[in-house]
């Protein structure tokens, strides 16, 4: 069910990033949503007849009164793109009510570890905000890396909750830092994210941890944690992309097995190509290939990738949570198991 919200405020967090506070058309209260949760928008560009979905998590503290979603403008993003250049205070956007099983557990004293990469800061910074509100005796580690200033979220709002909360352990991880940046004020750490450094940093043992980012990322993050003797119920992640289980990912993904090769044609680009096991799923195939398919939850959740299958079978991995239509495949989650053609 979709509702009708007011664009209230826009802020720019940095050179390709805005936050997006929503209120509701009608001036009703919003749901008290758990932190961690996302909100699908539903809209339409100019000019255009088709709809669009997108997935988008809320970055805030439930309680406060509107929605925050903070969005990257990515260029080959065409509701990204509509969103950080034509939106404006004062639209309206068709908005669910949030859903999502990645949150955390409230009421609880175990410490809480939030360990992010690039925009996958957003359900972070949703917890990181509701802990600091309501939950102040709890500690949180709040582990981030990025390329550099210029594409970190949210960082004087961090460096805030740092300076004002005893119980907040914060570090910014830049990969390449800027020239003009200066270490403990503009990041901590130089490098990405290690083994090392989470022993030294964590406490371990009873801790509830969150992942969230590049699949790359979580995949390394999580086999530090395990190593380090974190169980594996202890460990909390949010898939963007691709949603294999964390853990499995060196034995799969890298597989060039020839019998598992087949030939894949995209009938529209006119454009063929094999899959040879060494992409999560065919959407990911067609973007290697320079095409550029609608997509918005890469899990098989909001039916945008929906695309014809012509010739061949597939399977899906995982399981997506929508049915298709006949004759139908979500390439999100899709794997060929024979020579394919696809209408796109």
């Amino acid at each position: 069910m979709f509702r009708d919200f007011v664009v209230d405020k826009i802020v720019r967090e940095n050179a390709s990033i805005k936050s997006f506070y929503l209120k509701r058309a009608n001036q009703e209260a919003l749901e008290r949503y758990l932190p961690g949760q996302y909100v699908t928008l539903k809209l339409k560009l100019a000019n255009q007849q088709k709809e669009y979905t997108r997935n988008y998590t809320l970055s805030d503290s439930p309680g406060l009164g509107s929605f925050r979603l903070t969005i990257k403008r990515e260029e080959r993003g065409e509701v990204s793109r509509y969103l950080h250049d034509e939106l404006k205070e004062g639209d309206c956007l068709e908005v669910s009510k949030p859903v999502g099983d990645f949150h955390l557990v409230m009421n609880n004293s175990r410490p809480v570890v939030l360990l992010s990469g690039g925009v996958g800061i957003t359900p972070m910074l949703s917890i990181l905000e509701y802990l600091v509100n309501y939950e102040q005796d709890r500690a949180v580690y709040f582990i981030h890396s990025s390329t550099s200033k210029t594409v970190q979220p949210m960082l004087k709002r961090l460096l805030a909750l740092d300076a004002t909360h005893k119980n907040l352990f914060l570090s910014i991880h830049h990969s390449q830092p800027a020239s003009d940046e200066q270490k403990n004020e503009d990041y901590h750490q130089e490098g990405r994210i290690d083994k090392a450094f989470l022993q030294s940093a964590l406490p371990i043992k009873e801790m509830d941890c969150f992942l969230c980012g590049p699949v790359g990322f979580m995949e390394d993050m999580y086999l530090h944690l395990r190593a380090l003797g974190v169980e594996e119920d202890q460990i909390s992640y949010e898939f963007f992309g691709g949603g294999k289980k964390l853990g499995n990912l060196a034995d799969s993904s890298g597989s060039n097995d020839n019998s598992n090769t087949f030939n894949v044609l995209f009938t529209k680009s006119n454009k063929e190509t094999q899959w040879d096991g060494s992409q999560l799923s065919l959407l990911d195939l067609a973007e290697a290939e320079g095409l550029t398919p609608d997509f918005s939850c890469r899990m098989g959740t909001c039916s945008t990738c929906e695309t014809s299958l012509l010739s061949g079978k597939t399977e899906y991995d995982p399981e997506p949570f929508m049915e298709t239509s006949e004759d139908k495949i979500f390439i999100c989650c899709s794997k060929p198991v024979s020579d394919i053609e696809i209408d796109l």
